[in-house]
């Protein structure tokens, strides 16, 4: 039984594969016949894969034994047979049926809850420290998300209105000042800012995920964005394919667009197109883990990009319970885009990407539970490496037009950094909780702050299953 129980838990904490585990499962009911702790075990493995009226089943299964062995307990008793079991022993086997009782009631609600109709309203923050009109960010979203859970997967509809802001762009005419658009030398100030409202939806069945969207209408320009991903599984090794096309989100040039000060045309809104290749393996105690992401970007009036990633990371185990999880681990991470577009000129997107990337982490992750409430922490400290090279101030203009010897200096970086992520939530009941997130993010002259709040309502109950005893 210990087995069976320290496979459930793997499986919950995806060290293994929720099938093989729910077959092994199933096959020590043979052995533990008429366990109802089995059955509770088999019912969260269903309910982590979304498998709700299942779960709602092994926990009407495991409710019934449960409540028969209660009775037979009480009437054993009433009845005053003799038995070979001192009278302290049989106390204490009634008080674990009524602790696994009450186990399986709250599991159940739990699973209701899940398998109802949900509403996800949330409130995030981002700021990002830099030249004001340019490379600095603040960003306010309000993401709500309405989904619908069914036997085939899950609906979710999602509205998100976004703010956004560079700051106040100043032009003095400087002659090292850098251009904006196609302004150089030129004077005068203006907000750079966006606002508008994006719209999903997505689908999502086991191990297959697809979203939908459009970035924010009234932003100067809107363009359709979503992915699709599927997880295949061998026995300790899992593989993730996705294919995307995501907005590039890293400044309001190459989420938004910018209209052009010079010539009043619209350039930005860039996009990523590409797909992602992720191999996992869990072991006994430790994880590893290698990514291979390759996008093409490209964006209105943006001279084209390729960019191709790598990650590569092993975690190892320092303590894991049912309610506390620790790990430690080597990451390391290489990029490289074809060409430097990171400024903010016309044929430029106003996102990073430099030519040579490489970072070295040592990533830590603390999670647990304590009564209602959990939380999540991931530190990562580091060094890293980047090389930015020297670039065109217009990349898409003919030297007939602009002087081709008008260029952005190259750049080399190497510094130390920190990622860190903390998350709280707490349970006020089966059907409401909330919860906070905050993320720190810095370099060798990068800073980025992000905090937000959540809130989960189950505005409805799951599909009911009859858990009343069979006569």
């Amino acid at each position: 039984f210990d087995a069976l129980q320290g496979l459930t838990y793997a499986a919950l904490g995806d060290g293994i594969d929720l099938a093989e585990a729910r077959h092994a499962l199933q096959q020590g009911l043979h052995i533990h016949n008429g366990d109802p702790r089995l059955h509770l075990f088999i019912a969260r493995l269903d309910a982590r894969a979304e498998s709700y009226t299942d779960a709602l089943e092994e926990l009407a299964k495991a409710n019934r034994l449960v409540e028969d062995k209660m009775h037979s307990t009480v009437t054993f008793t009433l009845k005053g047979k003799s038995t070979n079991k001192p009278p302290l022993q049989i106390q204490h086997s009634e008080v674990n049926l009524e602790n696994l009782h009450s186990e399986i009631q709250i599991e159940t609600q739990r699973v209701r809850a899940a398998a109802g109709i949900k509403l996800r309203p949330e409130f995030m923050m981002r700021s990002r420290q830099g030249e004001p009109g340019r490379h600095a960010l603040f960003e306010l979203t309000a993401p709500s998300r309405l989904e619908f859970p069914n036997p085939w997967g899950t609906l979710s509809l999602q509205i998100t209105p976004i703010h956004l802001s560079a700051g106040r762009l100043v032009l003095e005419g400087n002659p090292d000042e850098l251009p904006f658009g196609t302004v150089e030398d030129g004077t005068g100030e203006r907000d750079i800012s966006a606002e508008g409202v994006a719209l999903g939806v997505g689908y999502k069945h086991r191990n297959w995920q697809l979203d939908l969207g459009v970035t924010p209408v009234n932003f100067a320009r809107s363009e359709v964005v979503g992915g699709l991903s599927c997880k295949f599984t061998f026995r300790d090794i899992a593989l993730i394919l996705e294919a995307s096309r995501r907005a590039v989100e890293e400044s309001v040039l190459s989420f938004a667009g910018v209209t052009d000060p010079g010539t009043g045309q619209v350039w930005g809104a860039v996009v990523k197109q590409g797909g992602a290749l992720t191999l996992r393996h869990d072991g006994r105690g430790t994880r590893s883990y290698a990514v291979l992401d390759y996008n093409y970007l490209t964006g209105k009036d943006v001279k084209q990009n390729h960019s191709l990633t790598a990650h590569l990371g092993i975690r190892w185990e320092l303590r894991n319970s049912i309610s506390t999880h620790l790990e430690t681990g080597i990451a390391a991470s290489a990029m490289a885009f074809e060409r430097n577009l990171s400024e903010f000129s016309y044929g430029h997107g106003g996102y990073f990407s430099p030519q040579r990337f490489v970072h070295f982490g040592l990533p830590i992750n603390w999670q647990g539970s304590f009564q209602a409430m959990t939380w999540r922490l991931d530190l990562e400290p580091g060094v890293t490496w980047f090389q930015l090279d020297e670039a065109p101030y217009y990349p898409l203009s003919s030297s007939e037009i602009f002087d081709p010897a008008a260029r952005y200096k190259s750049r080399e970086s190497l510094g130390l950094g920190v990622d860190g992520v903390l998350e709280l939530s707490y349970a006020l009941t089966p059907q409401i909780s909330f919860g906070s997130r905050a993320e720190l993010h810095t370099g060798d002259d990068h800073r980025e702050i992000c905090a937000g709040a959540y809130l989960r309502f189950a505005l409805k109950g799951g599909g009911g299953v009859n858990q009343s005893r069979e006569p």
